[in-house]
């Protein structure tokens, strides 16, 4: 009997997930959101203001566009990108309710012990976990520990770089 496409559907939204959310964190890295603030700019505009090749910036500022990040105004080499109200109040680094740092860190540190889990896996090497141990460490430094030993949220670490 043939799977459900429900089961595919799936497997397939989940194996690719890491597109959109490398899509996002590299939009946070580079300051799309804080580069663009209250104004429209085309793609080649924005592009120049964030030093990119032109090859790509088209398709990465309407992958961002599809996965609603960004809105687009007009077509072709015309249309006009600005943030969404979303992006501009969290994304926007000149916005006091940024919380891109911790998407920043995402990307820096997080995303890369992910990409070799295989690795880590077949070697057994504990190096990828000490790691990730010094930083839950320093997480604890810094935010520190509350009754009993629980540690305490430290959303503000994170929140405005």
């Amino acid at each position: 009997m043939p799977e459900s496409t429900d089961g595919v559907a799936h497997i397939m939204q989940v194996g690719f997930g890491f597109w959109p959310s490398k899509v996002l964190l590299t939009a946070v890295e580079l300051e799309v959101f804080t580069t663009l603030g209250a104004s429209s700019m085309t793609g080649e505009e924005l592009g120049r203001a964030l030093g990119l090749h032109p090859r790509g910036i088209w398709d990465f500022l309407d992958a961002l566009t599809a996965l609603g990040f960004l809105e687009r105004e007009g077509s072709g080499v015309e249309g006009r990108y600005r943030n969404t109200s979303s992006t501009a109040q969290f994304l926007d680094k000149s916005s006091p309710a940024y919380i891109g740092g911790i998407l920043e860190m995402c990307n820096q540190r997080l995303f890369r012990f992910w990409a070799d889990l295989g690795e880590a896996l077949k070697n057994g090497q504990a190096a990828e976990r000490s790691e990730v141990q010094r930083q839950v460490d320093v997480r604890n430094t810094i935010c520190g520990r509350g009754a009993a030993g629980a540690i305490r949220p430290c959303h503000a670490r994170y929140i405005r770089s």
